[in-house]
């Protein structure tokens, strides 16, 4: 787990992920980042255009960035397989942002992306210009994209508190009248 951290600074300053921040390929694998908090940037940030992110069975949950997006995604390539990202809240950004440096894709793999905050319209999941999203089975309550067959359900997950559900780390169980069951 990556939890309760901290951190403040100017914007100016790209390395002010209150998390996680990395500049290379990273793999985040059966992890669970929640309550961190970024003054000036994100909570999460990954950033290279020739690196690749991959979060895999891992839970994102409850971080606060002031200023950008809970989740920054400057890389690549980015795949998120079998993980939850909710309940974070950011300032100015969407929860999940996917800029890559020109082009780049993101992955969504049987992933759930929801209840998140934001003061923009589209609080959970937004693609840059140049990104595409590809992968299957997946809920997404809020983007800016919606490929047939990537973005199956946009309702509610209806999702549980973070807690101790029978593994390692933390996660929020499905409510049995999820959506997202089956």
């Amino acid at each position: 787990s990556i939890s309760g951290n901290s951190v403040s600074g100017d914007s100016g300053h790209a390395q002010t992920a209150g998390g996680l921040y990395a500049e290379a390929n990273v793999s985040i694998v059966g992890t669970t980042i929640d309550g961190n908090t970024a003054g000036s940037n994100s909570a999460l940030v990954a950033r290279n255009a020739t690196a690749a992110a991959l979060i895999s069975s891992s839970t994102i949950s409850g971080n606060v960035a002031t200023l950008g997006s809970a989740v920054y995604l400057q890389t690549g390539a980015v795949t998120i397989s079998n993980s939850t990202i909710a309940f974070n809240s950011d300032g100015v950004g969407v929860t999940v942002y996917f800029k890559p440096q020109g082009s780049g894709t993101l992955t969504l793999e049987s992933s759930i992306i929801a209840k998140n905050s934001s003061a923009a319209p589209v609080s959970d999941l937004y693609l840059a210009q140049g990104a595409t999203l590809s992968g299957s089975s997946n809920l997404v309550m809020t983007s800016n994209v919606s490929p047939p067959n990537v973005i199956t359900v946009t309702a509610d997950p209806q999702l549980g508190s973070l807690q101790f559900n029978g593994g390692r780390t933390r996660t929020h169980a499905l409510l049995p009248s999820s959506p997202a069951i089956g």
